[in-house]
C-alpha cells in the first residue's frame, strides 16, 4: 500500500508515512534518518521528525538488500551530517554506495543475482547471493571476493570478529575474514534470518 508505519515499542502505530513511489521493501536506520528501498528502484532518505524525504534513483536493477557502514568522511564532518554510507545491492549485479548526502558511487559487474543479505565488518561489506550459495566480501573499492557456503545462505550477521550465515539446509555457518567456513548443522528447519545480540547469535 506504499506505506511505512512508525510503531512504538508497545505496538502502537504512531505515524503512517505514505506517498512513496513503489512499495517499501527494506528499512534501515543510520542514526539520524530512515532509508527505504522500494520495488520501483527508488531509495528514500526520510527525516522521521518532519517526514521530509529525499529520493534517489537506483539504476540497473531492483534494490534487494542494503546495509550501513557508519564511516564518516571529510564532507560529513565538515557539514555536521551524521557520517556513513548506505550500501545497496541490486538484482542486476550492481552495488551502490550512497553518502549521507545521497551521492552515489557505482560498482558494476558484481557477480550476484539475488543479494538477500548484507553486513559490514568495519572495513568490508559482505553480500549473500541466495541463488548460487555464495557470499561475497566487497572492499571499499568495490572488489568482490566469492566464498562458497554450505547449505545455501539466506541472511548474514557480524559478531565483531566473524561473519555468520543462516542457511537453507537448517544450519548456520561461521566465516572468518579470510573466508574459512565452520558449519553448524542440526537446526529444526531452514534458517532465513540471523542477528547478533552482543553475546549470542539468533
Amino acid at each position: 500500500d506504499n506505506q511505512l508505519l512508525r510503531v512504538s515499542t508497545d505496538g502502537v502505530v504512531k505515524r503512517v508515512h505514505s506517498g512513496f513511489n513503489g512499495n517499501p521493501r527494506e528499512v534501515l536506520w543510520d542514526g539520524a534518518s530512515i532509508w527505504i528501498t522500494t520495488d520501483s528502484a527508488i531509495l528514500y532518505k526520510l527525516n522521521p521528525a518532519t517526514d521530509q524525504r529525499a529520493a534517489f534513483q537506483v539504476n540497473n536493477g531492483t534494490p534487494n538488500s542494503m546495509a550501513y557502514d557508519g564511516l564518516a568522511d571529510a564532507s560529513d564532518l565538515a557539514s555536521g551530517v551524521p557520517g556513513g554510507n548506505v550500501w545497496v545491492a541490486t538484482d542486476a549485479g550492481f552495488m551502490f554506495k550512497f553518502s549521507a548526502e545521497g551521492i552515489p558511487t557505482t560498482f558494476s559487474g558484481m557477480p550476484w543475482t539475488q543479494p538477500y543479505g548484507m553486513a559490514f565488518d568495519g572495513t568490508n561489506m559482505w553480500v549473500i547471493d541466495h541463488t548460487n550459495g555464495f557470499i561475497y566480501k566487497v572492499t571499499p573499492g568495490g572488489v568482490a571476493t566469492p566464498y562458497a557456503i554450505t547449505g545455501n545462505p539466506w541472511d548474514i550477521a557480524f559478531d565483531g570478529t566473524d561473519m555468520w550465515t543462516a542457511n537453507d539446509d537448517a544450519s548456520t555457518s561461521k566465516i572468518s575474514s579470510a573466508g574459512a567456513e565452520t558449519n553448524y548443522p542440526g537446526l529444526q528447519s531452514s534458517a532465513t534470518g540471523i542477528a547478533f545480540d552482543g553475546a549470542d547469535m539468533w
